[in-house]
């Protein structure tokens, strides 16, 4: 790791008071994942520091930030705050033009899970699983990250921000009300001011009887105030009571099943709002001050849920527009924020709060205008628009929003009038999409346990749209970079008789399922006279009319019709559906659960009890399950739903989910036949402890542990095949060297169990354009070869071909030719005999030469034994894992066993089997029982 530690400030640009950062240090520095190289825009690196800002209050710009009139100046008459950052940029900035900036949820960071197919927070510069896959890194983008949430806890893997207190010009503290609230499932204590894990404001005076706490039953029902007798500032904890202004106690207990609300005094606000100009002055340094060290010429801003409402505060309060009066992002991606805005700029705003069916109550996020478009609330009398303060300096705009956000977030207001009698157009410079019945978040899968009692549901929808929001950002992407038109809108309207009162809606009967009988709705609330200046003077506010929230039409098996329909409801082995019912609860039963929502499978067969159509009335097998779902994933590709190199994670994610609904098969009335492919390292003493005379046995052993019927070897040279042959007994093997076609060069063999197969016939060719001799192919480095035999069943007489193969490591166009060329083969020496092909094929799931043998052809299609497993996949995401043990499991397979498209794959394994810390190869191997289909 080449790490740099610098306790000097580095990047520094003293600049007028119009310039917003004032200097950056440089804290850590280090290239990462040792220097790999993510094509055109080359090697990596991570910076982390902090940012310092200057902030004019006089500024145009800046006045609508609450309280910085208030706020202490310097020399120069800024307002100072900082931030810490992060960078995620190639070495040579030269070939990056365009920064996607995450606005961080809470200060964590949600790029490497959704975008990059990985994982964590970027702490560790090796770590291969954070960068994932690279998709935005091979795309040349700079990432950033900065910190603009000032209440969050103590952990260093946040991003915070720091922002100055707001006091009056005599220096008198101001004081103003605050409100916190509470669901008890349980009866407890302690209730915690702050808003999940966030730092609440500590109580002013907290011994003076200002403060109120009021409990009720109901989301809308009458508030009973508490006795002050029964409750407190600060925790129990044992039989001792803490001082701590940032709780409240109470020794008899907070009942099980009420709402709690506080609504207490506070003191010294901090300028939240500065959080706003942070985010807009760092991309406006990238982009406009020739020394930023992440210098870009565009900008692509993007917030997910919480952030998400962010960007829509953004944009509404103006801050698009700098403090030299430019445009700051040419894009935003906001994702799953439904009509919401949120606490960003007014005094005591906490930030967290984000106002749910059941949860967090009446703060200002709903909050008129949702729409783009300029548009009347003839009950206010008021008109605007989500995009009015900026008219000249509009982002190209993605709102994503999934089922969820139309029952919990009031989505439909971003695109209908208040009243929900009309549908609102987007304006040309915003796309909105709907992922049909998704929830607010993609859980794990499979779920863990069964809803409640009831075993026909499960809490927790898995329908996996992360895969649509990684091609939506490169469409987005496309339309900022070289303004290539995006998808089309795809969501719900009323005039097509998609978008419809929950009353409305056509669900059919399934066991067990509870529809909704409320949905979240947005209403015009007052926080009295001052809200306009950002200071809230009534809490609780006092409720008017709500806006009027639609939802979704359903199909036949409840699944929602309009939007992005991705291949869980193309291909559907359930019903999703966005929203959960609190059920057995203390209290708020009949109301939404937060963000979740349900899943239902449907029956295996059909099910008088179950008005859906069961599976075995849709699908045949999985081999046919698993075509149409291929089919599916090739249809969202087209219509720029799905990135191409994302097929065969969305193929798994289905296949996971058949597996799981079917149970595990019982494999011993099968007869299947066991198939391994091992590459083996070719005998190289330089690799040490690791050489191949201290690892045969080991390699021995693993596979004699597994006994399969069919074995190929990669990277074997003919005295590794002969110890393999010498060691597991019972087998003989075909093969020939590359390198001659005789003893020369790595051999890709393939052994048989000689007492259960009669060898017919076998052959050999080269991966190249003359493969009747040894030869180089097209870019390849090496000779590549493929061994092949057809074999009968001694006991059945059943005919299978067995084809094994190692392709070159460095030739691009040598991969794809050559499995042409391997297809050509098969399917001309075939004929309607089943086959199996195993290798090392040096190209993984996302790789075109993979999406090219996938692809479901009518008259010839192979298939991956991984995606069409009966049971479950085991083992490791990768097969690429170096001699050593470590914490970092591959995640690129590149080792693969094919298959024609009517044998069934019972089970699959990745091996990852080591003693004292070593792997006995630098691959896995992997392991799959087929059963074949004969005529």
């Amino acid at each position: 790791m080449n790490r740099l530690i610098l306790c000097s400030l580095i990047c520094c640009s003293f600049l007028t008071a119009q310039a917003k950062v004032l200097s950056i240090e440089i804290l850590e520095r280090d290239t990462i994942v040792q220097g790999r190289h993510w094509g055109p825009a080359g090697p990596y690196e991570l910076l982390q520091g902090k940012v310092f800002f200057g902030t004019d209050p006089e500024n145009d710009a800046n006045v609508i930030i609450t309280d910085l009139a208030f706020t202490p100046t310097d020399e120069d008459g800024l307002v100072r705050s900082s931030a810490d950052i992060v960078i995620l940029k190639p070495i040579d900035q030269r070939k990056s033009d365009l920064a996607m900036v995450e606005v961080s949820n809470r200060g964590g960071k949600f790029i490497p899970d959704i975008f990059l197919n990985g994982h964590g927070r970027l702490e560790d510069p090796n770590d291969t699983w954070a960068f994932g896959d690279g998709l935005l890194l091979r795309q040349g983008v700079t990432f950033i990250w900065v910190g603009w949430q000032f209440d969050l806890p103590e952990d260093t893997s946040l991003l915070r921000f720091h922002t100055p207190i707001a006091k009056y010009p005599e220096g008198a503290p101001i004081t103003g009300l605050v409100r916190s609230d509470w669901t008890v499932d349980e009866r407890t204590q302690n209730l915690k001011l702050g808003h999940h894990r966030q730092v609440g404001y500590p109580a002013y005076d907290p011994a003076s009887n200002i403060h109120k706490l009021t409990k009720r039953v109901g989301r809308n029902t009458p508030r009973i105030e508490v006795d002050d007798r029964l409750w407190d500032f600060g925790r129990i904890e044992g039989d001792q009571i803490i001082q701590d202004e940032h709780w409240i106690h109470s020794e008899p207990g907070f009942e099980a099943g009420m709402i709690y609300e506080l609504v207490y005094h506070a003191v010294d606000p901090p300028v939240v709002g500065l959080g706003l100009a942070a985010v807009r002055d760092i991309i406006s340094y990238a982009k406009y001050d020739s020394t930023c060290l992440f210098s870009v010429s565009k900008g692509i801003a993007v917030g997910l849920s919480q952030t998400g409402r962010f960007l829509r505060h953004f944009l509404y309060q103006g801050f698009n527009i700098d403090e030299s009066s430019r445009q700051a992002y040419d894009g935003m991606l906001i994702i799953i924020a439904g009509a919401g805005r949120g606490s960003f700029n007014h005094r005591f705003a906490q930030p967290s709060r984000d106002a749910h069916r059941y949860s967090a109550f009446f703060y200002p996020t709903d909050l008129f205008p949702f729409t783009g478009r300029r548009i009347e609330d003839k009950m206010l009398r008021i008109r605007g628009g989500l995009l009015d303060k900026a008219p000249n300096h509009q982002p190209k705009i993605f709102y994503v929003n999934t089922g969820y956000e139309y029952w919990g977030r009031a989505a439909s207001l971003i695109h209908t009038s208040p009243d929900g009698a009309q549908d609102i157009p987007p304006l040309p410079n915003e796309r909105i999409y709907h992922v049909a019945s998704a929830q607010h978040y993609v859980p794990s899968f499979p779920p863990e346990e069964p809803y409640k009692a009831d075993h026909h549901l499960y809490l927790g929808n898995p329908l996996q749209f992360k895969p649509n929001l990684r091609a939506l950002f490169t469409a987005l992407y496309d339309w900022v970079a070289t303004n290539t038109t995006p998808p089309a809108n795809r969501f719900p309207t009323i005039t097509s008789g998609e978008l419809t009162a929950i009353d409305g809606l056509s669900y059919p009967t399934m066991p067990g399922f509870e529809r909704a009988k409320v949905i979240h709705e947005a209403y015009r609330a007052d926080y009295g006279a001052s809200f306009t200046d950002g200071i809230i003077t009534k809490q609780p506010p006092r409720l008017r009319d709500a806006y009027v929230s639609l939802a979704p039409q359903v199909d036949q098996l409840g699944n929602e019709i309009s939007g992005i329909r991705n291949v869980e409801l193309l291909v559907p082995l359930a019903s999703y559906i966005p929203y959960a019912i609190r059920r057995g609860f203390a209290g708020g039963n009949g109301e939404l659960h937060l963000s979740k929502g349900t899943f239902i499978p449907l029956s295996k067969t059909p099910n008088a009890n179950d008005a859906r159509m069961a599976i075995s009335d849709l699908y045949n097998d999985k081999n046919d399950y698993m075509l149409k779902v291929r089919n599916a994933a090739e249809s969202l590709v087209a219509d720029r739903f799905l990135l191409k190199e994302d097929i065969h994670r969305v193929s798994e994610r289905a296949s996971s989910y058949w597996s799981w609904i079917h149970g595990k098969k019982d494999i011993l009335s099968s007869d299947p036949i066991e198939v391994m492919t091992f590459n083996i390292r070719y005998d190289n003493p330089k690799d040490g402890v690791s050489a191949w005379p201290n690892r045969k046995d080991f390699v021995v052993a693993l596979i004699e542990g597994y006994d399969p019927d069919f074995l190929g070897l990669q990277e074997a040279l003919h005295h590794q095949c002969r110890d393999v042959r010498r060691g597991i007994k019972g087998y003989r093997w075909i093969g020939v060297g590359r390198e001659d076609g005789d003893k020369k060069g790595e051999f890709a063999p393939i052994f048989y169990q000689k007492k259960d197969w009669e060898l017919l016939n076998s052959g050999h060719f080269w991966l190249s354009s003359t493969p009747e001799k040894p030869s180089v192919g097209w870019d390849a480095a090496l000779e590549r070869i493929a061994t092949w035999g057809k074999f009968k069943h001694r006991d059945s007489d059943k005919e299978i071909f067995v084809f094994n193969t190692h392709f070159d490591h460095r030739g691009e166009q040598a991969r794809l030719e050559s499995i042409k060329l391997l297809r050509e083969k098969i399917q001309s020496m075939t004929a309607e005999t089943p086959f199996l092909l195993m290798g090392d094929f040096n190209f993984d799931t996302q790789s075109e030469p993979y999406l090219w043998i996938t692809e479901p052809r009518n008259e010839f299609t192979i298939v991956d034994s991984k995606v069409i497993s009966e049971n479950i996949p085991q083992g490791p995401p990768g097969t690429f894992s170096g001699f050593v043990v470590t914490d970092n499991l591959p995640q690129r397979q590149i080792d693969h066993i094919f298959v024609d498209k009517d044998t069934q794959v019972l089970t699959f394994e990745i091996i990852a089997k080591s003693r004292d810390g070593r792997y006995p190869s630098d691959h896995f191997p992997v392991f799959t029982q087929i059963v074949p289909k004969w005529e």
